[in-house]
């Protein structure tokens, strides 16, 4: 069988794609290019119907470019570096890319919240803050709010709520991608449970400096409503970047309208935004894409000189979200990190990858 993949109008680079096939889940696969490269590829069953689903890393390809794959019957090769994760007996899971750290998921019981941190970026700069003086909550990269039915799951002073890490739904380890998936209870401060959350962390294996999080978070009710409200102290994702990268140390904050700066990009709508800076003389940078399929898409930025980058449409838009009882919100979000600024790190490119991929047809 053969795969063609169809550029379109963008550069196709460090592009992840996937395609549903019909093979029996379990069947060994792997992937060449026509010239006879083979390319590393991941198959797990198509959770929306029969086959499999089959995931590689495109490259090299030029807008109105193709390139075609053959798909052998075969293992792919064992010399392929892979994502893999590995827990530590400090409520850690450590995340190598090719035998490589780049972040470790926390999620003991005994922080507030659970997150990533560190997050190594290109030339192995750490690309995060995680708990600063100026704000304690803070945590790298993460996810909370402060409004959940009056309880502040955002801060971590007193009286403050946590989200309890109850069990991994999977980890799964490959040559393409590391898929981290937990599940979580939010809980005010007297430990009533308000709602549980799924997080998904797909980390992509790719070729170059660049890395990819795409992350998938559930918020679902209970037999109550839950009412996220419009206050300022909340991220649905959020990020808080390491200390010399900052605005006020020269970093640049940059999104998809041109705005450049803390004035231009605060409580202004995007559909991404990238926070750029020197780390140990060499300039790195991280993004967030936004989703189509998300609220208030696209969403609403809270992003500060002092190094804080968060997505919430609540406060800015002045709405609440009511969740209804047994209903669920879906955020969708890729974390894009990069050597240079938005525009040496190809930001616009890399979202238009995100959300128009490549077309990929069955020959």
């Amino acid at each position: 069988m053969k795969i063609k993949i169809l550029s379109g109008k963008h550069k196709r680079e460090s592009c992840p794609v996937s395609i549903a096939l019909d093979f029996p889940p379990g069947k060994a696969l792997s992937l060449f290019e026509l010239k006879g490269r083979e390319v590393p590829c991941q198959q797990e069953s198509n959770p929306r119907g029969k086959g499999v689903i089959l995931s590689f890393i495109v490259n090299n390809i030029i807008p109105a470019g193709e390139k075609t794959y053959q798909i052998v019957s075969s293992p792919p090769s064992s010399s392929f570096p892979q994502v893999t994760l590995k827990e530590s007996p400090k409520k850690e899971i450590e995340v190598k890319i090719k035998g490589k750290l780049f972040t470790k998921y926390q999620f003991s019981k005994e922080i507030k919240k659970p997150y990533l941190y560190p997050i190594v970026g290109p030339f192995s700069r750490p690309l995060t803050d995680n708990g600063p003086s100026d704000h304690i909550h803070h945590r790298s990269l993460w996810l909370a709010h402060g409004e959940v039915n009056r309880a502040d799951l955002w801060s971590e002073e007193k009286g403050s709520g946590r989200m309890v890490h109850q069990k991994f739904k999977e980890l799964k380890e490959g040559l393409v991608y590391a898929k981290l998936w937990a599940l979580n209870n939010w809980v005010d401060n007297k430990g009533r449970k308000i709602l549980s959350e799924e997080r998904c962390f797909k980390i992509y294996n790719l070729p170059l400096l660049k890395k990819i999080i795409d992350i998938e978070i559930i918020l679902r009710a209970g037999d109550k409503k839950v009412i996220l409200g419009p206050t300022k102290e909340a991220g649905s994702l959020a990020v808080r970047v390491a200390p010399s990268m900052t605005g006020k140390e020269g970093g640049k904050i940059e999104n998809s309208y041109g705005g450049r700066g803390e004035k231009e990009t605060w409580g202004k709508r995007a559909h991404w935004c990238d926070y750029s800076g020197i780390v140990d003389e060499r300039e790195v940078g991280i993004a967030i894409f936004d989703h189509p399929q998300n609220w208030y898409y696209p969403s609403f930025w809270h992003v500060r000189d002092y190094g804080l980058m968060a997505v919430n449409s609540f406060y800015f838009s002045g709405e609440s979200y009511k969740i209804l009882p047994k209903q669920e919100l879906k955020f969708l979000y890729r974390v894009y990190i990069h050597p240079g600024g938005a525009k040496e790190g190809e930001v616009q490119e890399g979202y238009l990858n995100y959300i128009h991929p490549p077309l990929i047809k069955i020959e």
